[in-house]
């Protein structure tokens, strides 16, 4: 299918899961990532911003915990390590995190304290990250606490829901979604979509 924004004004657009979703409105694609965002306002008039940020960390949130096994799996797969075997062990991760220390790849200790921390708080606030495991965080992890502190530097990805506009960006970055602007006169292409699926998109849950 081929996106035309033949508007005076810039398009977003979204693919997701397979589906390609178009808005006028940044809030609009957040709302396919968190069903209801859009509603905010009405439902929290009073408290917009801090109830939009809340939504935007929950999306980010979501999604870290397997982003962070992922990329653990790709610098195992880079390095040409076998882990399929621990896919389905009850303590798999801790199993490739090993694995990755066998090879060079990361510190244990660090990939295990990284690992098993949520999101939401900070881990290796200050230190350089050299290693081949690269690290997905939250960036508002460093700044929501009574001292500000600076998220690790090097191979490290930041998702940071500060904004719409940031949120989506970097969503993109980690590779759960690809998100384009379109000015006005822009096309955009996209295989493997049809008529069919994009009907079906309002009735499909997102988590």
């Amino acid at each position: 299918m081929i996106i035309v924004n033949d508007s005076k004004n810039p398009r977003f657009v979204m693919r997701y899961q397979g589906r390609v979703h178009e808005a006028d409105t940044l809030d609009a694609l957040v709302d396919v990532l968190q069903p209801g965002y859009s509603d905010i306002p009405k439902w929290f008039p009073n408290d917009v911003a801090e109830k939009s940020l809340e939504a935007r960390s929950i999306i980010a949130t979501q999604h870290i915990p397997f982003l962070r096994e992922i990329y653990l799996a790709n610098a195992l797969d880079e390095a040409g390590v076998e882990y399929g075997q621990w896919m389905y062990d009850d303590d798999g991760v801790l199993k490739m995190a090993q694995a990755a220390e066998d090879n060079g790849l990361a510190p244990y200790s660090q990939l295990v304290q990284y690992l098993s921390t949520n999101p939401v708080f900070p881990v290796l606030a200050g230190e350089k990250w050299d290693y081949k495991v690269r690290l997905v965080l939250l960036a508002n992890a460093y700044v929501s606490h009574e001292v500000e502190m600076s998220p690790p530097t090097g191979n490290v990805i930041i998702i940071n829901p500060l904004t719409d506009l940031t949120l989506l960006q970097t969503m993109q970055e980690v590779g759960v979604i690809e998100f384009y602007v379109l000015a006005p006169g822009d096309a955009k292409e996209f295989e493997g979509e049809d008529e069919e699926d994009k009907e079906d998109e309002e009735d499909e849950g997102v988590f």
